[in-house]
């Protein structure tokens, strides 16, 4: 009876075993896949990063350009306001030199 009890309980294992074998092989396979994926997903974000740094250069680069060109702006606005009024106010003198001229 004990024998047989330890035979009973032996084939139940076997059984067990069989059924979760090929559990824990899909499970291995699922983990292997997953890796996969984490390790594709790290790379991913390595490359992002590396373009974002790239990205943050360039913008910084445009920005002082913009610096610059917002200076020169700046400096020609000044010299084209004071050569208008530099053209401006001989124009005016000349105006009321001829002006007084003609009147006498």
């Amino acid at each position: 009876m004990l024998k047989q009890l330890v035979m009973n309980m032996l084939e139940e294992f076997k059984e067990y075993k069989r059924q979760t074998e090929g559990q824990f092989d899909k499970q291995d396979v699922r983990f292997e896949k997953h890796e996969l994926r984490m390790d594709k997903q790290e790379d991913r974000l390595d490359q992002m990063r590396s373009t974002q740094i790239v990205h943050d250069q360039q913008i910084a680069g445009i920005l002082e350009t913009l610096k610059d060109i917002k200076g020169d702006t700046v400096w020609l606005r000044r010299t084209v306001t004071a050569a208008v009024i530099g053209g401006t106010i001989p124009a005016v003198i000349g105006f009321i030199v001829f002006a007084i001229q003609k009147l006498n």
